[in-house]
Parts: C-alpha cells; structure tokens; sequence
C-alpha cells in the first residue's frame, strides 16, 4: 500500500546483481521488502538520509518494460531510445516520484552522456548514476564491512574505482564462493549494502561519492526540502 507522504522510487539497473527478484514484477507494482535487491537497499539508505524519511516510507515501485514486453537490463540502458520506453510512465498515478538509473561504468563512464541528456526532459525527475568501474566496487570499499559479512578478515582496495572491469565483481564472487558458500550471492550483497558504511565507502570510491550527492539532490528536492 502506498503511504501518503512516501517517496516512491523506481530503480532501473543493469541485472540480478542490483536488482534481485524484482526484476520479474509486473510494473508498477510496489516491491516488498524480500523483493529488493542490494541497489535497492543501498539507494534506500541515500534517500533515508537526504530526506529523513523512515525506511516505510520510501517505498520502490516495479519498472516499466520494453515494448517487447522485455526488462531492460544490460548494456542495453546507454541506448536512449530504449531506456526512455521504460522512463515514461503513461500513467502517472502508479508511477514513481523519481527514478534512479543505475549503471556500471565498464571502463567507458561517457558513453552514459546520451542518456544522461536524454533524462533531463522527462517528466518524472531522473537521476543517472554511473559505478566505477562496476556495482561490485561499491559493495566492497568498506573493508571492515567486507570482513563482517564474510566472517574473516578481507582486506580491500583503498581506491576501488580503480580497479580494471570486471575485478570487483571476480573478487567480490570469490569471497562469496569461499566463505559464504550456502547463501545466494544476492543475499550477500543485501547484507553488504545495509552494513557498509556510507561514509567510508563514499571516502574511497569517488563514483560513489558523486552518485551520492547526485542521488541526495534528486531525493530532497522530490520531497521538498
């Protein structure tokens, strides 16, 4: 049920990494709890921050689909024309209050510059924000973080942005693999985005720091402040 007040967010993300089961829900629909992904949580927690809202009420809405009738995921969302089919609402009440694209970088951060144009003529106010290299260097920039969830001591890169494509999410896979090896890499990477340390992170990964303050300003002034 939507809640009077709520900000509602629609993610539109590059796969299961971020986006979890919820890629298979019908558009529109509000997301549980067990639905969302680590992208999710972690854009959760930005949104809580920058507006003061409760976790409750900031709630996420399922995506629109291509015209296929397909998710849009992959390399598929630095093509404006595709991301746009799954931006614009037709119905604006079961729409979001913002949407949020979330995409790695992959050793070519421009190539997101069409899109991010692209967004600024839309209705629903909308934010790109773009990881270096990948996700995955996001989810691993708080070392203390890391060793938490992993349950043993996991020393990571100071400056994750600067690891080549691909490397965080081999090395965060790994860690998994080994000692966390009964629990869906999903789940782990929930874990990481609710535990880790914003700040920390934010410290050592210059994307995030600037996807952060990008997210903050789309948020606050979504909810007026």
């Amino acid at each position: 049920m939507t809640l009077v007040g709520a900000l509602r967010i629609s993610l539109i993300a590059e796969g299961a990494g971020e986006l979890s089961r919820s890629v298979h829900a019908p558009p529109g629909e509000l997301l549980p709890d067990d639905a969302l992904g680590a992208g999710h949580v972690l854009i959760r927690r930005i949104a809580a921050e920058a507006t003061s809202l409760p976790n409750g009420a900031i709630q996420f809405v399922a995506s629109l689909r291509r015209s296929t009738g397909q998710p849009l995921l992959g390399s598929a969302l630095a093509e404006p024309a595709l991301l746009k089919e799954v931006l614009v609402w037709p119905q604006a009440r079961r729409g979001p209050s913002v949407s949020v694209v979330l995409v790695d970088a992959d050793g070519d951060s421009k190539r997101f510059k069409d899109i991010e144009t692209m967004v600024k003529t839309l209705r629903t106010p909308t934010a790109v924000a773009v990881a270096v290299q990948e996700f995955e260097a996001w989810l691993i920039a708080d070392d203390h973080c890391l060793s938490q969830v992993m349950g043993t001591s996991v020393k990571s890169d100071k400056r994750p942005d600067d690891l080549h494509p691909g490397v965080a999410k081999k090395r965060l896979t790994a860690l998994c693999e080994k000692h966390r090896p009964n629990d869906a890499g999903s789940s782990v990477r929930v874990e990481l985005a609710s535990l880790m340390s914003l700040k920390k992170a934010a410290g050592r990964s210059s994307s995030l720091k600037r996807a952060t303050k990008k997210l903050s300003e789309l948020f606050k002034a979504a909810h007026g402040g």
